[in-house]
């Protein structure tokens, strides 16, 4: 009897203690559910308060967390500006490029990015947010400084930094700002109500100057007719000093496109080819849209082939010789600029540009995204 009354007591004991513990156990699973949810994923949304120092001194309990913002990839959006921003001996490159929000408006930001790396320097806005097929910002450089006109304000950047200097603010919308001077250090702003301004970068300023200056216009030049040259058909003809070239498409037969390179003065013909290197019709794709610029004596043209899509091509004004042609690495380029420097050569089209080696036509990268 004695030894039963022991081993009740036994069992009550364990079973009081598997009670206590269950208890606890309970207790700390209620006060983990109960602690805030952003609590457990902090490393994921915020920054985290810099550690004490080497000092042994705490560190400042009042420091703001930062969230943590992921960027949104950018489209390009115009003809680049080359400027030195980064210091180094590479021409760097400064554009404006917009992020899409989720209600479907554009944010325009301005920025510089290293021409070695194509990486960002700096990037200040954004500048304007409007609705897509509204007029987008207009750029210039001038005194060492980024000028970005949005509706009837001009916004000054310092060029090496992104920072902004001030707003110049004209009667009605600015439509284009013009650079002149022996030095190119004078800005004149066209605005769409007739009340032109001359722009003073020093002092942000804006002073009536209606009549345009010397420099911001040009007399329209002599229209150029292309030759009459066998099986072609011209539509448009580029002319830069001593250099002409009709462009257009092969007739009769497959349009494919074709250029004939001509002296502008006397009409004879220098050249005439495809401006595709195959020399298969129907290797290329007839009648599609594309971008076509004279710069430096150069025929900068795209093109579509029926397989492996869009290219660009170089040939040479004055001898017909092409320096190159590679594929274009990003969508559609029937539309767009042709921009060139003393070293490349930017192709912006669609949502790109898309930077090329002058002299051997190698990539050297892509600003821009694809974007929504």
């Amino acid at each position: 009897m004695r030894a039963n009354a022991k081993l009740y007591g036994l069992l009550v004991t364990i079973l009081v203690v598997l009670v206590l513990n269950l208890g606890f156990l309970g207790a700390n699973l209620f006060v983990q559910l109960r602690r805030p949810a952003a609590a457990t994923t902090r490393t994921a949304t915020s920054v985290e308060t810099p550690a004490a120092s080497a000092s042994g001194a705490a560190p400042d309990a009042a420091a703001p967390t930062v969230p943590a913002v992921a960027e949104r990839g950018f489209q390009w959006q115009n003809a680049p500006l080359i400027a030195q921003v980064g210091g180094d001996e590479t021409e760097d490159v400064v554009g404006l490029f917009t992020t899409v929000g989720d209600d479907g408006k554009l944010s325009y930001f301005v920025g510089a990015f290293d021409g070695a790396t194509l990486s960002r320097l700096w990037r200040a806005g954004p500048i304007a947010v409007i609705e897509r097929g509204e007029k987008s910002p207009i750029l210039q450089l001038a005194v060492g400084h980024l000028l970005a006109a949005e509706s009837n304000g001009v916004h000054l950047y310092t060029l090496t930094s992104g920072e902004e200097r001030g707003t110049i603010h004209t009667s009605d919308r600015v439509t284009e700002l013009c650079v002149h001077g022996p030095d190119k250090s004078k800005v004149w702003a066209r605005v769409a109500d007739g009340k032109n301004v001359a722009l003073d970068i020093t002092l942000a300023e804006a002073k009536a100057m209606e009549p345009p200056p010397q420099g911001c216009w040009a007399p329209k030049p002599a229209k150029v007719e292309s030759p009459a040259a066998p099986g072609f058909a011209p539509s448009k003809v580029l002319v830069e000093a001593d250099v002409a070239i009709a462009l257009g498409a092969k007739s009769p037969g497959t349009p494919v496109p074709m250029a004939v390179g001509f002296d502008p003065k006397s009409k004879k013909i220098r050249w005439q080819h495809a401006i595709a290197e195959s020399e298969d019709p129907t290797s290329v794709v007839a009648g599609a849209g594309r971008i076509a610029e004279l710069s430096d004596g150069r025929l900068y043209a795209s093109f579509r082939a029926q397989a492996g899509g869009w290219r660009f091509a170089a040939i040479d004004g004055k001898a017909g010789e092409r320096a190159w042609e590679v594929p274009i690495p990003d969508g559609n380029a029937s539309q767009g600029t042709v921009t060139v420097s003393p070293s490349r050569v930017y192709l912006f089209h669609g949502n790109w540009l898309d930077v090329f080696d002058k002299i051997t036509g190698h990539q050297a990268g892509t600003l821009g995204d694809h974007g929504p």
